[in-house]
């Protein structure tokens, strides 16, 4: 990407360009279900962990919108302030009571919000271990936020408010001591953030990416309870499962997928492409290898082709259950008879 006379907040949107979406996408949300690990093993080290790596502070503009008039259910508090905050940061505007609340959050963690309810796709493969499990992601982001402290690395970060009605954590510093309540916000973004990671590195975009949860209580939105995290060292425990993956913002930069570059020493020299690939050049999965492989092609060309080392392919005796399945045909054919 050509960045040396665009600013930081151009680079970032032009990378946040919608990608389109998949059916049967995994949603972040769910990412705690499966990505995230047990906070009842080793609770304090993990709570500990949690408070390190997060830089927090209270926002409390009560008193000077203390008559602003907002929605009276507490249900609807939340869903309205996500709506409002969405739409002051899509259209720049700061004023009012959320405005302000906008404002501080920036001027707290001197960052920028440039832009909400973004969307981002991805997907996850599995190392070896994992059965290279493929898995395609997609959602949409609350807020995404950018800052350069002292000219030095650009700082990406995604935004995400936590509107809650539990009467045990109405003071919100209680939000930040209880897994069950910052765990599946917490493994959201960290999904988010692998994901953004991946474009911003198709898109040669060099950044840190971080992530910002903002608790809010429905009863009383204009308080807030902010944690900012950029350096993920204290929490590496927390992050071992989404670390059994490679992330990437398209399928095809995935090592489980080769290009084949025609003519090469496997496939025969009048390879009808028309006939054995796809729209998409992918060779068609009923395709007979006898029909597109070279009489003389070995297992070293399959695996050269392919990169893949030698002891990828390993052969294992079942010459017992041929034989035992080759009876039973032999009965059930007699019996047919």
């Amino acid at each position: 990407m050509e960045s040396s006379r665009k600013s930081d907040k151009e680079i970032i949107l032009e990378v946040l360009k919608p990608s389109g979406s998949k059916l049967n996408a995994k949603h972040p949300s769910t990412a705690a279900k499966t990505l995230g690990i047990d906070f009842r093993k080793r609770r304090e080290n993990r709570l500990v962990a949690i408070k390190d790596s997060f830089c927090r502070v209270l926002i409390d503009v009560t008193e000077k919108h203390r008559k602003a008039n907002l929605p009276q259910s507490p249900q609807a508090n939340g869903t309205k302030i996500h709506t409002i905050f969405s739409d002051k940061i899509n259209k720049g505007t700061r004023d009012g009571t959320e405005g302000e609340m906008l404002t501080k959050l920036e001027s707290t963690f001197s960052c920028e919000l440039i832009q909400a309810e973004v969307s981002i796709s991805g997907n996850s493969v599995g190392r070896r271990s994992l059965g290279r499990q493929v898995d395609f992601w997609s959602g949409k982001m609350d807020a995404v936020a950018i800052r350069r402290p002292h000219e030095g690395a650009l700082e990406v970060f995604v935004v995400d408010w936590k509107t809650t009605a539990k009467s045990d954590v109405s003071d919100l510093a209680k939000w930040w001591t209880l897994a069950e309540n910052f765990k599946t916000p917490l493994y959201q973004c960290l999904v988010y953030r692998e994901l953004l990671q991946a474009h911003l590195k198709r898109y040669n975009v060099e950044a840190l990416v971080g992530i910002i949860l903002v608790p809010l209580h429905q009863s009383q939105p204009r308080i807030s309870y902010p944690g900012l995290c950029v350096n993920f060292k204290p929490m590496e425990d927390l992050l071992v499962n989404l670390k059994d993956y490679k992330w990437l913002s398209i399928l095809e930069e995935s090592n489980n997928f080769r290009t084949i570059k025609l003519p090469c020493k496997l496939f025969q020299e009048k390879l009808n492409t028309a006939v054995y690939v796809d729209g998409t050049n992918i060779l068609k999965a009923e395709t007979r290898l006898k029909d597109i492989l070279k009489d003389d092609a070995t297992v070293e060309d399959l695996l050269q082709v392919l990169y893949l080392p030698f002891s990828f392919l390993t052969v294992e005796e079942i010459k017992d259950e041929v034989n035992k399945e080759e009876e039973v045909n032999k009965e059930e054919e007699a019996v047919s008879e």
